[in-house]
């Protein structure tokens, strides 16, 4: 039995948790990745730094319930912790059955009433490779908490293994960071936070996704990952720079025209990833705190590069400045019911170098992979920022887009970014295309390639070669009236010796004054065999029109029907 009291859950948590609720058998609240590494690990060690950092971060022993007044958490899981190791290197493909068996693991449902909202394990794939699977519930961690505790217990391993004593160092408890958030909720910051949401989002336009369609968040998703060279990632920097902004607000501001663009709307509402921890006392342990907030975004089609980046970077300290105002608040104050009640549709997250490994002693950790990230609503773009180039992953809920649409966007925004990159700060943006090469290429070319090869025949001669192939085919129909290609052949043939004794030939002209009708189709077909050219003259234009283009063209004759004849200029 736990000797702590139960306490109430931070505005963090309770959205996770009943968004948890909603759905008991999803893992998409599931953080999960793993460390590669080479070396000769200690396992005892390993377990003994694991239990001491247990031990020092309270939200990592929790459970969860629900009583009449909510739900509430608690303290109550014990410290004696026992590291899984579970030895794969006998199997044919060892790496192959660690990741098999940590992927199963990521999509197995936390339990949050029994716990524990974490889990540990070593994998033996080698004799000196070693895989560290790591997983927490997002309700207890977020990505900062989690890499913080990651590092904790790779740093009370490499003491351990220095045989030096690393000195417990308690994160902050459960009582401080409920105390915190309790205190926040009460103070003019909140109010502040509150009145500057509703000004901001109360006349904010609809969500819009790239998506054809909408859908709850996804239990998994769909993840590609690029690299931005360095040569490009240093150019965007020089562009921000001489913007007079920093290199996130010149990416959210390209993000804002991608889906400007995409959408064909003039304002964007994008999703920033924020810590929401300013202002905490307890910002630098371990909770639940970061969230995506909506961002406002105009954008004009006669706006510069350093228009769209300023904008982007005044929009995004109002967002930091109030980040600790909840999306769950928001909601609620917003009353919000279109589109799903989202305020925003992609998401843009910024994170440090994906390089930085923790070490475990003297062993390397060659790589890190993510297995989970969390929930994705529609589409996240998350940017490492590396001393060079950057990382660029596009996730995508596919409940809304195929593997084939997320790469597609992912490309499309990293060319955007390249064009981006070759641009002046007074550049207009409107010189900004989205069509990649291969795109480019697929409409210009491959779909406008409307060329067909024709043989070297006249009119006549086709006609002629038709009423060979198939003479009694319908050739023309007008209303009830249906002629053969025999028959319109024959017509017409009659109708061309008829003008040849009249003195039609090459280089002449033959005005052709007719309504629409199969006469008119012999007609033409006649003057063509007779070896002139036809001038098509409408009967339903006025007198003085028609007599300018029998002044003008100087017909040897003019084919008419009795019906329209009155209308010739006499």
């Amino acid at each position: 039995m736990s000797n702590h009291a139960k306490k109430a859950l931070t505005a963090a948590q309770e959205g996770i948790w009943y968004a948890q609720a909603l759905d008991p058998e999803s893992p998409a609240q599931n953080m999960a990745d793993y460390l590669d590494i080479a070396g000769t690990l200690q396992l005892a060690l390993l377990e003994k730094a694991f239990g001491q950092a247990l031990a020092e971060a309270e939200l990592l022993r929790v459970r969860f319930g629900q009583s009449g007044d909510g739900p509430w958490q608690v303290v109550d899981l014990p410290l004696d912790y026992r590291l899984p190791v579970i030895d794969l290197r006998q199997e044919p493909e060892p790496v192959a059955a660690a990741e098999a068996w940590m992927r199963a693991e990521a999509a197995r449902p936390a339990d949050l009433e029994d716990g524990p909202v974490f889990t540990l394990a070593a994998l033996l794939v080698g004799e000196d490779r070693t895989v560290v699977y790591l997983a927490a519930h997002h309700i207890a961690l977020d990505g900062i908490g989690y890499s913080v505790w990651l590092n904790r217990v790779a740093e009370i391993y490499t003491a351990l293994e220095d045989g030096e004593d690393c000195p417990f160092t308690p994160f902050a408890t459960l009582d401080e960071i409920v105390a915190d958030d309790e205190s926040y909720r009460g103070s003019e910051q909140f109010a502040q936070d509150r009145a500057y949401w509703a000004e901001q989002m109360g006349d904010a336009p609809e969500a819009v996704t790239l998506a054809s369609r909408t859908a709850f968040a996804s239990r998994h998703s769909h993840r590609r990952t690029a690299v931005v060279s360095a040569e490009v990632a240093q150019s965007l920097r020089q562009v921000a720079r001489a913007s007079g902004v920093a290199l996130p607000a010149l990416l959210i501001g390209a993000a804002g025209l991608y889906v400007h663009r995409m959408a064909q709307v003039q304002e964007v509402v994008l999703g920033l990833t924020v810590t929401a921890r300013k202002g905490s006392r307890v910002r630098g342990s371990l909770a639940s705190m970061a969230q995506a907030l909506p961002l406002r975004l105009p954008i004009a089609p006669g706006m510069s590069v350093r228009d769209l980046a300023r904008g982007a970077s005044a929009r995004s300290r109002g967002v930091l400045q109030h980040q600790r105002y909840r999306y769950e608040h928001l909601h609620r104050d917003l009353k919000l019911a279109r589109t799903g009640g989202r305020m925003f549709g992609p998401v843009i997250n910024f994170l440090p170098d994906d390089r930085t490994m923790p070490r475990f002693g003297r062993c390397e950790t060659t790589a890190r992979t993510y297995l989970a990230n969390g929930a994705v609503d529609d589409l996240t773009i998350l940017v490492y920022e590396r001393d060079a180039g950057l990382r660029v992953d596009f996730l995508a809920n596919p409940a809304l887009y195929t593997e084939e649409d997320n790469a597609a966007h992912q490309t499309r925004f990293l060319h955007l970014l390249a064009a981006l990159a070759r641009l002046e700060p007074d550049s207009s943006i409107a010189q900004l295309g989205l069509a990649t090469l291969v795109e480019h290429d697929r409409i210009l070319v491959e779909w406008n390639d409307t060329s067909r090869d024709v043989p070297l025949a006249t009119l006549p001669e086709l006609v002629e070669a038709q009423v060979a192939r198939t003479p009694d085919a319908t050739a023309v129909v007008f209303g009830d009236i249906r002629l053969t290609y025999a028959e319109l052949n024959a017509r017409a043939n009659r109708l061309a010796r008829l003008l040849v004794t009249r003195g039609v030939g090459p280089e002449g002209r033959v005005a052709v004054l007719m309504d629409r009708s199969v006469d008119l189709v012999v007609a033409l077909l006649a003057v063509v065999k007779a070896g002139a050219a036809y001038v098509p003259i409408d009967p339903g234009h006025p007198v003085d029109r028609i007599a300018f283009v029998v002044a003008d063209a100087r017909p040897a004759l003019v084919v008419t029907a009795g019906g329209v004849a009155p209308v010739l200029p006499v």
